[in-house]
């Protein structure tokens, strides 16, 4: 019956093939985003950032309050090595597109146990590049 009335209207043809195209476009569209965003995610958290945990301190705490973490960071024998560092929020950009941004920076202190790889920017990562 569907082929017989397919034939029989040419109009009907026309937009089966069209609705058949546009949905095998939307799939497709949909499975390379898809892998597209899988790569990024793999990219960022295997080859920018290296660690696995983070401890986040007020900075309203005491002198003997950050000895106190870096004391029991640097005594458990579950943590390989560990580096302070400064988180801040910032806006970067321009030309009318702005974003917050956190920035990270080294504070001296810790014992120099991660080490940043680093990537040129706009360049090949090296070859653990994906």
């Amino acid at each position: 019956m569907t082929v017989r009335n397919l034939f029989r209207y040419k109009k009907r043809i026309v937009m089966t093939v069209l609705g058949i195209s546009g949905c095998t476009a939307l799939m497709l569209t949909g499975f390379g985003l898809k892998e597209s965003i899988s790569t990024i995610v793999l990219k960022q958290f295997d080859d920018i950032f290296t660690y696995d945990a983070l401890v986040v301190v007020d900075d309203t705490s005491s002198r003997e309050e950050l000895l106190a973490v870096e004391e029991s960071l640097g005594e458990s024998p579950q943590i390989l090595g560990w580096m302070p560092v400064r988180q801040q929020t910032m806006d970067a950009g321009g030309e009318g597109r702005w974003q917050q941004v956190y920035l990270l920076s080294p504070v001296g202190g810790g014992d120099g146990g991660i080490r940043q790889p680093a990537h040129p920017r706009g360049g090949d990562a090296g070859p653990s590049d994906r």
